[in-house]
């Protein structure tokens, strides 16, 4: 059995997470994707994922949600995605549709 000394118990890893790449001059960026809505009739896009993305800029996140966007979009049905700076500035809106 590991024993975990009490002062590292409570080490939020989220947190260190952040702080690292905040260091490491990134920004967070934060990337919403949706699913079709689930009743026919009811067109308006269901919000499916959330995904915290860091990066050295605007491009570089975008590149980062593209990829991201295509790895789960090959094994599901998706509409599209949406990034934004940790402010709320738009970054990219995708297309509906597009993969």
């Amino acid at each position: 059995m590991i024993s975990v000394p009490p002062r590292l118990e409570s080490v939020d890893t989220k947190l260190v997470s952040q702080t690292i790449h905040v260091e490491r001059g990134m920004a967070k960026y934060r990337m919403d994707i949706f699913k079709p809505g689930r009743k026919p009739g009811h067109p308006a896009p269901l919000l499916w994922r959330r995904h915290d993305i860091y990066a050295s800029d605007d491009a570089a996140a975008k590149v980062e949600a593209e990829d991201l966007y295509r790895t789960h979009a090959s094994q599901r049905i998706l509409t599209s995605f949406y990034l934004c700076d940790s402010a709320g500035r738009t970054i990219y809106q995708s297309q509906s549709g597009s993969h």
